[in-house]
């Protein structure tokens, strides 16, 4: 399913789209989501803009305190490991999905018992994209890219809009995941929902 971006405009109401699809909603899937228990773990401090080393150090810690709490996941904030100030410190803490640092940190998950959900300026051939990294059991589950950014995402820090709501499953559990501003367009969380997400994860 395509997903436009913040500069495309419907000819007739908007109000339309969000409507029907949210009749969708409400008549064909249900309105429930997980029926058991699971234990998330959030962790909502300040970053080091442009500081990557210093990042990666406060995520391993903290992903050893939800260890300790045996969390099913453990989220971390919009683009935490690279920051979120100036284009400069942007790019000087990017990093390349195959960069040896993500690849240690994806390997370490092996065995932990544990989802990851990571934030990082991802480097790829065609720009910058504001990611979250879905690691569990050793593996890259699979990214989700920032699809609605807001005027500076795109004007002073340069990043590239994502074009789906992928879904993931780990630990039994269907999930998805919106980042900060992507929560003020409902149709993102929608499609999640009828892709069959049970848990929506929003970080800022």
């Amino acid at each position: 399913m395509r997903i436009g971006n913040k500069n495309e405009r419907n000819r007739c109401n908007p109000r339309i789209p969000h409507l029907v699809l949210l009749f969708l909603a409400l008549n064909v899937w249900p309105l429930f989501g997980l029926d058991r228990d699971i234990v998330i773990s959030t962790y909502q401090g300040s970053c080091r803009d442009g500081d990557f080393a210093a990042n990666l150090a406060v995520v391993r810690e903290n992903i050893r305190l939800a260890l300790e709490r045996k969390s099913d996941f453990v989220v971390f904030p919009e683009t935490f490991l690279s920051g979120y100030d100036t284009r400069e410190k942007v790019m000087k803490g990017a990093r390349r999905i195959d960069d040896p640092e993500i690849a240690a940190l994806i390997a370490e998950s092996a065995g932990q018992g544990i989802v990851i959900l990571v934030g990082l300026a991802r480097i790829a051939e065609e720009g910058v994209y504001n990611s979250v990294l879905v690691i569990s059991g050793g593996r890259l589950l699979g990214i989700y890219d920032k699809v609605m950014l807001t005027e500076g995402d795109a004007d002073e820090l340069k990043f590239m809009p994502g074009r789906d709501v992928p879904v993931f499953e780990a630990g039994g559990v269907r999930f998805a995941v919106n980042i900060c501003h992507d929560t003020s367009f409902p149709h993102l969380a929608l499609i999640a929902k009828m892709n069959g997400a049970e848990l929506l994860f929003t970080p800022h």
